[in-house]
């Protein structure tokens, strides 16, 4: 079932035919109750299939395999249909497109796109609620600690105050918010980076799901904690209680990874496999699908499938937690209460608290009543705070996964997006998502209005007071008595915590930095380089704003803009752009390789693009790139300083007419030709998996 043929001889071997081109074949074959022809068809022999494929630029896909499918262009039901009519006859081709189409193959590929998408806007929620997540930790740090023990009780045991408890809530609650982004995104991410090849492994993530969904977890361990406390009222034994539970999650857990969905690709490999053609066509097929991503596309649908499934499980166990754990009295009515726990009330509570601890604690556990129940009611307060941080965004995702699954023909795209990492929360750069796409804004609004709560307090202990000693400790030497990332560059100061440094910048300096509009963590950064509207600087922030005109991302992105803009020219910089050549050197094929959208876009849109770039091996460019499969003779521009590639972008472009500039240096994108003509639209180019 998968290809891996190294020549002619044998691909002729595994169909079972000798090569005379004179068989024939009649292809009677109903698809969707539609008869393919109604006459005999002939087909060409599998000589004229192998010829024929190696004719289509790029290795020929009947000789595909895990080591050279990376130099086969793919990613559009295009180069699909694109090689079934360079091949078959035109009635033959014609009907086998439609049969992939019945099947669901270009639907496979919207879905593709719309998740690779998804994952980028995924990637700047999730960074956006680290930020909330570390200035929220930052806070409860300064305003939470307590060394004279002056909110202990008369029993000597800790509870919140009021003030320290919203801060701690809020930090937990980011905290879950966290743990869910990122676990969408990352399984996201890792369904994208399917291997592209059938034969290649996946990556364990996808193994081991559900387990591997953090915020799954999080709800096995909130059920575990009430399963000992129900158990432990019946049995009246804590330890027997904590390993019943246990048992009952291993049974859940089981259950719940054997509900997959569906597969898709087993249906369309089958359905392949039942048609009445001759076998080296349905390998030719077979192998399309492989070297263009077609195989990629469906399975990446049914992983698809198989984490909403995942996401399904762990919503049914988190809400059902969070109804149960909401009825137990909270840490202050605890705290308050004025009579102690009964025997069985201390051992539900002993029950719930035991499942989370770690098995390294050798500290024995308090025998007062008072304190079990204020520690239990602690834990129980965690949990809730992380279920509440963690439900809403697994549920909005859900929503939006499982529209990208039911993603159809007539369906306008859901997502565009670039890659944006920002550090101060601000608008979402470079995205375009459905009017009613919430995100995490419900959640994140109420962390902001508490970090605008609390944050003036913390400045004003600054200002009248200075660092306390548990953060900045008086006697620390910069450099002597500390690591360099605890070191602030400007100010000196010794921090106790990496917390509070970011990249050798303490969190008040970097404010200060990006105050006077400069980027905080490399002084060599130009001011042109930071970007007004977020403040942020587009090297070292990672940054994209679509107010400059500046997105950053991969070749997937300038794909989607060039789709969505059709610009009359598209100028792609060589080294460490189209090709992983560094600056200057002569492309090697074999050794170097060529970004596979960027080769997609080239073959699309083959008119429109030019190479501009200064490495001067211009025969040697060119070269490489029919090597590689690109159409035609590209037109290569070597320039050699002083001239700037942006005077070059712009020369001849008519005021109507739109140019998109590629190129992975931020000093070429920033030239101040373009930095203020709105006809030039530049991405940052990341040869990356984003």
């Amino acid at each position: 079932k998968h290809l891996g043929l190294l020549s002619y001889d044998s691909y002729c071997v595994s169909c079972g035919v000798d090569g005379d081109p004179g068989l024939t074949y009649s292809m009677t074959e109903t698809v969707s109750g539609r008869d393919l022809t109604s006459a005999q068809s002939s087909f060409p022999s599998p000589e004229e299939v192998f010829q024929a494929c190696a004719q289509i630029p790029g290795p020929n896909i009947l000789e595909v395999c895990p080591d050279n499918i990376w130099a086969c262009v793919c990613g559009s039901y295009q180069f699909v249909q694109r090689d079934i009519h360079a091949v078959l006859p035109p009635s033959i081709a014609k009907h086998i497109d439609e049969f992939l189409c019945d099947v669901g193959v270009p639907l496979a590929f919207l879905v593709r796109r719309e998740l690779v998408n998804y994952k980028k806007v995924m990637l700047y929620i999730n960074e956006q609620g680290l930020s909330l997540e570390r200035s929220l930790a930052q806070l409860s740090t300064f305003l939470n600690y307590d060394p004279d023990n002056t909110h202990s009780f008369e029993d000597d045991y800790w509870a919140p105050s009021v003030c320290s408890g919203e801060l701690l809530d809020a930090h937990m609650q980011c905290k879950g918010r966290s743990m869910a982004t990122t676990d969408v995104r990352r399984l996201c991410k890792d369904i994208c980076a399917l291997p592209r090849h059938p034969q290649d492994p996946r990556r364990q993530s996808l193994d081991q799901l559900p387990r591997s969904l953090k915020s799954w977890v999080l709800s096995a361990g909130a059920a575990a904690m009430l399963a000992a406390g129900d158990a432990a009222k019946q049995v009246q034994n804590e330890a027997a209680a904590v390993q019943q539970a246990h048992g009952e999650i291993e049974d859940s857990d089981q259950m719940s990874s054997e509900a997959e969905a569906s597969l898709l690709h087993v249906h369309v490999v089958a359905a392949i496999n039942e048609q009445a053609w001759p076998e080296h066509i349905k390998q030719f097929v077979r192998a399309v699908l492989i070297s263009r991503g077609g195989d990629k596309a469906l399975r990446m649908r049914d992983e698809l499938r198989r984490l909403c499934n995942c996401i399904e499980s762990a919503l049914q166990r988190g809400e059902t937690a969070l109804e149960q754990l909401l009825i137990f009295p909270n840490v202050l009515e605890m705290s308050e209460a004025e009579n102690d726990l009964d025997d069985e009330e201390a051992c539900v509570a002993l029950a719930q608290i035991t499942p989370n601890l770690s098995g390294k604690c050798s500290k024995p556990q308090t025998a007062c009543p008072k304190k079990l129940g204020v520690k239990a009611a602690m834990w129980r307060q965690r949990h809730i705070n992380l279920l509440s941080g963690s439900l809403p965004p697994l549920r909005e995702s859900l929503r939006w996964l499982q529209a990208i699954d039911g993603t159809t023909e007539n369906s306008s795209g859901l997502f565009v997006a670039g890659d944006a990492r920002e550090t101060d929360g601000g608008t979402p750069p470079a995205l375009f998502v459905p009017s009613d796409f919430g995100g995490c804004k419900a959640l994140d609004d109420v962390f902001r209005i508490v970090l605008l709560t609390y944050k003036p307090k913390m400045h004003h202990v600054l200002s009248t007071r200075g660092w306390p000693e548990h953060i900045c400790p008086s006697d620390a030497v910069p450099e002597i008595k500390g690591p360099r990332h605890k070191c602030c560059r400007k100010c000196k100061r010794q921090f106790a915590s990496a917390l509070w440094v970011q990249k050798e910048v303490c969190s008040i300096c970097e404010e200060s930095f990006r105050d006077e509009g400069r980027c905080p963590f490399n002084a060599t950064c130009n001011p042109s380089w930071f970007c007004k509207h977020h403040r942020s600087c587009f090297a070292c922030d990672a940054h994209s704003c679509a107010e400059c005109r500046i997105l950053r991302g991969d070749g997937e992105i300038v794909r989607e803009l060039v789709e969505r803009i059709k610009p009359a020219r598209i100028c792609l910089d060589f080294d460490r752009t189209l090709a992983n050549t560094k600056s200057g050197s002569v492309p090697v094929v074999g050794k170097h390789r060529i970004d596979m959208d960027l080769l997609c876009l080239m073959q699309l849109y083959s008119s429109s693009c030019e190479v501009v770039t200064r490495n001067p091996h211009k025969e040697e460019i060119q070269a490489f790139l029919v090597a590689n499969g690109v159409v035609g003779t590209l037109p290569v521009h070597t320039l050699k300083r002083p001239r700037s590639k942006a005077e070059f972008v712009v020369q001849g472009l008519e005021s109507s007419e739109q140019v998109v500039f590629v190129d992975d240096s931020i000093q070429e994108l920033l030239d101040p030709l373009i930095v203020a003509d709105s006809r030039v639209h530049r991405v940052l180019f990341l040869r990356a998996l984003l």
